[in-house]
Formats: C-alpha cells, structure tokens, sequence
C-alpha cells in the first residue's frame, strides 16, 4: 500500500471516529428529546427518499470539480447536520432539513470516498479482498474507542460539548485530504451506460445482494439499538453495541480478505443463513445478555457477507467503471432502505416488523448467491 493511500485512510479514521462518537446515539437522543418512534422513521424515510437522487447529484459534481472536493463538501455537510443537532429542537421542518444534510453529506461523501478507494488501490482479482479487509478495518478501529468516549460524554458532561468535539475531529479529519499529491481525482474517460454496466450477471447479482444486506443493516444498525434502549432505558447499553461489533470482527475481517474470488458466493450464502438462524434466536429467547451475544454473532456473520461483496463489487467497479459502481453501490443500498421505511411508516410494530423484513431479505441473499454457487458447478461439469 502506497503512502497516498493510507494519508486517505487517516482522514476516513478520523471522519469516522468522529461520526461513531454520537451516530448510534442519535435515534436514541430523538426519542429523549421529544419524538415518537414514528417521527423517527420518518426522519430516516426523508433522508433516504432525498439520498437516493442525490447520488447522481454527487457522480456529476465529482467529474465536474473532483472527488476531493466532492469528500470535503459531504463532510461541511455532515457538519451542518450536528449543527442543526446541537439545538435539539426537531421541529417538522428541522426534521427535514436535519434528513436533508444528512443525504447530502452521505452522498457526496461516500461517493467520492468509495470512488478515490477504488482507483488508489490495486483492486484487482488477487488483492482485491486484502484492500477490502483494510478498508473495513480502518472503520472498525475508529469503531472501538469512540462510542465509549461518546457515551461518557453524554452521561457526565452534555449533548452539546459531544456534538462541538465531533464537528472537531470532523474538521481535522479534512487535513490529510489536503495533503494527497497524486490523488485519483477525477475519472479519465467518460462512464459506461446504465445498460452496458450491468450486462454481466454478476453485477446485477452483486448489486440486488447489495440491497438485500442494506435491509438487515438498518434493523440491525438503527431499529436494534432502539430495542435495546427501550429495554435497558440506559445510555450506555446502547453504546457496548458498536463496541462489541468492532472489537470482535477487526481479526476475522483481516482472514476474511483473504477469501478466494471462487468462494465469494458460497461465504456470502453461508454468512446470510448464519445471521438469519441469529435474528429468529432473538424472537425466541428475553435473555437480555444473549441480547449482546447476538451482537456479537452477527458483527461476525456480517463480514462473511461485507467483504467479499464490497471485494467483488470494487474489482469489478474498477474494470469498467469506479465511479458508476460507487454511485450505484450507494444508490442500491439507500434506495431499499426507502421502501423499508416507507412500509414502517403504515405499520404499528416497528419493531417485529423491520427484523421480520431483515429475515426475508438474508434469505433471499442465500438464495440469490446458492444459485450462483450452484450455476458455477454447474458450468464446470
């Protein structure tokens, strides 16, 4: 790994140090600070309908003005969201605006983040799952420390002061981006058509597995931790949750790298039953410790399924076009998670509802990639 790559990754730990310092938190404080379960699926169900258009938004920026550029105005909007935050005063239309920076700094930074991976590293057949498992690392480090730190924060000082120190390192965190010499801007040629990007299958199987997992993500990452605070009704049950995922999947995501291109499906498939056979434990035991265990498992599973698909999603991204396959990377991912909260907004059970639809949806993942696995030997004999 070369020396422009990793001043890149510096500045993503400390972008997403400073986002893991309140993010898992901030359906909890809407729920503190006067919103019902419904206004917050509503937030999310804003900010995902504005997110899905604005990733093209970001793609048409980003060849415009360059991805380094496109990175820095996601992060001014990202802190423009903790702005509007620090008020804790969620109004209809500071609802709107609060999902509407948030779609902006989403699209624009993760666009162009995932775009300069792409093209900064040797994303090819062989390294393609290392590259992966690094880039998913680097997350998880900055994962393990920061939640605790937020929660401490909340819990002795103010909401306030852990927003002010996350716009902070947010602010640093844009430094090493100025530093980058022989950074991949901007694309050379122009993007390939809709059409002819997604003419191999298994772009069109990478893709749908995409959406699919984005369903589980959400209940896991969103509607979860707000089971578990109405269960617990504490701050920091809900801040062991990141902590548990980090620490005990930044060793098995390095192995997980080194995953063949050939079995890629099969772990995907194996990944997708393993955290479907976690999710029905859940409705079948009120242990509150098996509560966190769950966690545990599934921030496990979770990698069997992440990193060979982000490795086959980026290889291939970079052989015909990194900057479609990261808009349409992002745009599958939101664009479901616009129907899941588009349903729970007619729905009573959140709850029941959403982890129900996480269930289906790893099914279909196991399906979509065991009919991949078995066309592969089929096609040998």
């Amino acid at each position: 790994m070369h020396s422009e790559f990793w001043l890149f990754e510096s500045s993503v730990w400390l972008h997403v140090f400073a986002r893991s310092l309140i993010a898992v938190f901030i359906p909890v404080l809407f729920l503190l600070n006067g919103l019902s379960l419904g206004d917050v699926v509503l937030f999310y169900f804003m900010y995902c309908l504005i997110d899905v258009p604005f990733n093209f938004v970001a793609r048409a920026l980003l060849q415009k003005i360059g991805a380094r550029w496109v990175i820095m105005l996601g992060t001014i909007a990202l802190i423009v969201f903790f702005v509007l935050f620090y008020q804790l005063n969620f109004t209809p239309w500071m609802l709107f605006w609060l999902a509407f920076a948030s779609a902006v700094y989403d699209t624009f930074y993760w666009v162009g983040h995932i775009y300069v991976f792409i093209e900064s590293n040797n994303t090819n057949k062989r390294s393609s799952g290392k590259s992966t498992s690094i880039f998913y690392i680097v997350r998880m480090l900055a994962g393990i420390a920061a939640p605790i730190i937020g929660a401490l924060i909340l819990i002795f000082v103010s909401e306030h002061v852990l927003i002010t120190i996350s716009i902070a390192v947010l602010l640093l965190s844009m430094v090493p981006l100025y530093k980058m010499k022989h950074m991949h801007n901007k694309p050379i040629k122009p993007g390939i058509p809709f059409k002819k990007f997604f003419k191999e299958k298994i772009e069109k199987r990478s893709y749908l597995s995409m959406s699919l997992f984005s369903l589980h993500n959400s209940a896991e990452g969103v509607f979860w931790p707000l089971f578990i605070f109405t269960v617990f009704g504490t701050i920091e049950s809900v801040a062991y949750l990141p902590v548990i995922v980090s620490i005990t999947t930044v060793l098995f995501t390095y192995f997980a790298g080194n995953i063949k291109k050939g079995d890629r499906s099969k772990m995907i498939a194996i990944g997708a039953v393993l955290i479907a056979m976690t999710w029905l434990s859940r409705f079948t035991t009120d242990n509150q410790i098996y509560y966190y265990v769950s966690v545990f498992l599934i921030g496990l599973f979770s990698i069997l399924i992440a990193v060979p698909l982000d490795s086959d999603l980026f290889s291939r991204g970079k052989k015909l076009d990194s900057l479609n396959a990261a808009t349409y990377r992002n745009t599958a991912s939101m664009g479901v998670k616009c129907l899941l909260y588009g349903a729970l907004l007619i729905l009573l059970n959140v709850f029941n509802v959403s982890f129900i639809i996480a269930i289906v949806a790893l099914f279909g993942l196991l399906l979509l990639n065991a009919a991949a696995v078995y066309g592969g030997r089929a096609s040998e004999g």
